[in-house]
């Protein structure tokens, strides 16, 4: 993890958890704001080292964490115990479902990359699957189940920080925490900006996997596919916020119909992580 991680905005300054941050702070369409410390958002806690864990259990005493991984991802790389905190598994994919890129990278059995260097155009197939992968986050019924029982433990939680991650925190993860920012209030503009945050977590990431790329391609587009692979497009979440106006209407509609949270939910959900 580098220095440039630990002062980026949003940072909760874990040093072996990837894309760790929080949505304490962001501003609601009506001027209230999201309360800090309590909604927390990262990549994987396999690697968390001990100062990470004393940190969400001392300094955020968190009390649940919400993982959005697959059954074989989880097997891969488990989620360390943590005693009086507990695990929630929300698998917003499936163990079933093996269909597109996306889903072909976590269960490939050898280098993605190589099925990306035999496309023609390896940048456009990554973005439509990704475009059809984050409209599916609002329309499948199992990624809907997921997200619903995601609000649902936010809240049942009483007190103490609320955690979710996926692999990477950046797809499951990042939809997962436009779904919370949507029901709290926010608008969209603050949920992609957020979203975008990623880029600038992975950055290391991103340049150190480009110049991986280029050792294996001369190929500018699968430099730029690389680039894609490993961080985020702001057209991807776009696509989500079009596919809930297409589908449901409205994002209030979205929320009552997709996400089955009711008027008083909704209140209850604002009134305990929101301040003036």
């Amino acid at each position: 993890m580098t220095e440039h991680n630990l002062i980026l905005p949003q940072s909760i300054g874990l040093i072996g958890v990837r894309n760790a941050r929080e949505l304490g702070g962001y501003k609601t369409k009506d001027g209230k704001k999201i309360i800090e410390g309590k909604l927390l958002r990262t990549g994987k806690l396999a690697k968390a080292n001990p100062e990470d864990l004393q940190k969400l259990t001392k300094i955020f005493s968190m009390g649940k964490v919400i993982d959005f991984r697959t059954s074989l991802e989880r097997n891969r790389e488990p989620d360390p115990e943590i005693a009086q905190v507990e695990n929630l598994h929300l698998n917003v994919f499936g163990d079933e479902d093996r269909e597109g890129l996306m889903l072909s990278f976590i269960y490939a059995k050898s280098n993605p990359l190589e099925q990306m260097m035999e496309m023609e155009q390896p940048l456009a197939a990554l973005h439509r699957d990704h475009l059809q992968v984050y409209r599916n986050f609002v329309t499948k019924e199992t990624a809907l189940q997921a997200y619903r029982r995601f609000l649902q433990a936010a809240l049942e939680q009483k007190e103490g920080a609320l955690s979710w991650h996926c692999q990477a925190g950046k797809d499951r993860a990042g939809v997962g925490s436009a779904l919370m920012l949507l029901a709290l209030g926010v608008d969209w503009d603050t949920i992609v900006q957020d979203y975008m945050l990623t880029n600038e977590y992975y950055k290391d990431v991103i340049e150190g996997f480009i110049e991986f790329v280029k050792g294996l391609s001369p190929r500018d587009e699968m430099w730029q596919t690389a680039r894609a692979m490993a961080g985020v497009n702001p057209a991807w979440m776009r696509a989500v916020e079009e596919e809930i106006r297409q589908k449901y209407g409205s994002d209030d509609a979205f929320l009552r119909e997709g996400l089955g949270l009711s008027l008083s939910d909704l209140q209850e959900l604002r009134q305990r992580y929101l301040v003036n």
